[in-house]
């Protein structure tokens, strides 16, 4: 188990803020594992992307699988990943493979906001998820300025496309901002209420809910804080800020879920 050691494996641009993100996920895995006194665990990350998250859990010795749509994004992440215990495939979250099964963990960062119907996903998950298992969520807040912001920027993409231009001004920027013509890469604009809904609806509870940072996640701040030292503390301060804030005020939440009491007994 690497003495219960986990090292997080991410980009060096990474944000404060998303270090803190996986940082929630490792200590509630954390204590998961110590409750249960199941030393090794089986995780399922949803929406894997580059792979950082399930590489890093993968350090701690628990097995790990990770899917994602993202032909690239699976392909990069196996070319970074140095443990047998985490493996990246191609697949459907909202057409899991309950045939593969149980999990002790299912992980679902930045995922939900991204689709069409976030309702199939969660009783997919219900359906590889141990009755006494965790659910771990990370989602933004849909109704920030940064949501705004992005739709403001839609007009201009547009007409760099039009231009002939787009392919251009993103290449030129190191760590782009989102530039599309669509506005927000988000489907769904989730509330803290409307999101307790949805996860009603596929027998879940939220158990506990922790603020991301509200201030640090606005473009541009979130495209230049990340790049100097001072800018990072200051998503420190905004982060530690943000979690004694009421909930709708900020940038995201960090949630657990567990299985209704109906739902175990099934």
């Amino acid at each position: 188990m690497n003495n219960g050691q986990t090292q997080v494996y991410c980009d060096t641009s990474y944000s404060w803020g998303r270090l803190k993100r996986i940082d929630f996920l490792m200590e509630e895995i954390r204590n998961y594992s110590q409750v249960r006194r199941r030393e090794k665990l089986e995780i399922l990350d949803v929406g894997c992307g580059s792979g950082n998250v399930a590489i890093s859990l993968g350090s701690s010795g628990h097995q790990v699988r990770a899917i994602d749509t993202n032909q690239f994004m699976i392909n990069y992440a196996k070319s970074i990943n140095p443990f047998e215990n985490v493996s990246f495939e191609i697949e459907d979250a909202g057409e899991l493979d309950i045939t593969k099964g149980e999990y002790d963990i299912v992980i679902c960062t930045e995922v939900l906001e991204h689709l069409a119907n976030p309702g199939c996903v969660i009783y997919r998950i219900k359906q590889v998820l141990k009755p006494d298992g965790l659910l771990l969520i990370t989602i933004p807040n849909g109704y920030t300025i940064s949501e705004f912001i992005l739709l403001l920027l839609k007009w201009p993409t547009v007409m760099l496309q039009k231009l002939g231009l787009l392919r251009t001004v993103k290449k030129l920027l190191v760590r782009p901002p989102f530039l599309d013509t669509k506005g927000s890469p988000h489907v769904q604009h989730y509330t803290l209420g409307k999101f307790k809904k949805i996860v009603g609806q596929g027998d879940f509870v939220i158990t506990s809910v922790q603020n991301c940072g509200a201030i640090s996640i606005i473009f541009p701040l979130s495209y230049i804080l990340p790049r100097f030292e001072l800018g990072k503390r200051m998503e420190e301060w905004d982060w530690r800020i943000a979690n004694t804030c009421p909930s709708f005020l900020a940038g995201g939440w960090m949630i657990t879920c567990e299985q209704t009491q109906h739902s175990k007994g099934q």
